[in-house]
């Protein structure tokens, strides 16, 4: 089942819980494809990384989950 893969370790390593709920939400409620949720997944996935990278506060990077409730607009356009 390729959909069946997204919440391994292996495939989002971030253990971040509220990502992963925003994910399940898609498969279970939203019915989303396999594909759609493999993308999102890697979209956060790399938004993540580059964020740990770039964040003025660099003491939370050493913890598992993001903040996602304190990205900001200007964040989000410095990544893209």
């Amino acid at each position: 089942d390729p959909g069946g893969d997204w919440m391994k370790p292996e495939v989002f390593p971030l253990h971040d819980g509220l990502a992963l709920d925003f994910l399940d939400h898609l498969r279970a409620e939203r019915a989303a494809s396999p594909h759609t949720i493999r993308n999102y997944r890697q979209a956060m996935g790399r938004f993540a990384i580059w964020f740990r990278r770039h964040e003025a506060n660099p003491r939370r990077s050493d913890g598992p989950a993001m903040p996602w409730r304190e990205i900001t607009p200007p964040v989000l356009r410095e990544y893209l």
